[in-house]
């Protein structure tokens, strides 16, 4: 299973992991909590950036609805290390990576 990780803020980390050969996951965690947790299909992620931020943004608030409440003035940041970290799996697919 291949993941990229972005550390948003000390406690904050984003995650896009491949779960099988069609599916990517986004995962949002506060320490060891899991705050988010949506999948989706690979091909639906959109190829313009300009409308990757509003697919994940959609894709977080139906699978978690309190989600972005809950994390407040960082919810953006999120979303965008999100689709930072989901892009960076379909360019390079390479394993696990930290990025901060």
């Amino acid at each position: 299973m291949q993941s990229i990780q972005i550390n948003t803020a000390p406690l904050i980390r984003n995650f896009a992991t491949q779960i099988d050969n069609g599916r990517i996951q986004v995962t949002t965690k506060l320490g060891t909590q899991t705050l988010v947790r949506a999948a989706f299909a690979r091909a639906t992620f959109p190829s313009d950036v300009d409308l990757q931020t509003a697919f994940l943004a959609d894709l977080v608030s139906r699978a978690s609805p309190g989600a972005t409440a809950l994390l407040k003035d960082i919810a953006e940041q999120c979303i965008a290390d999100q689709c930072a970290a989901v892009r960076q799996l379909i360019s390079d697919g390479s394993g696990t990576r930290l990025n901060s």
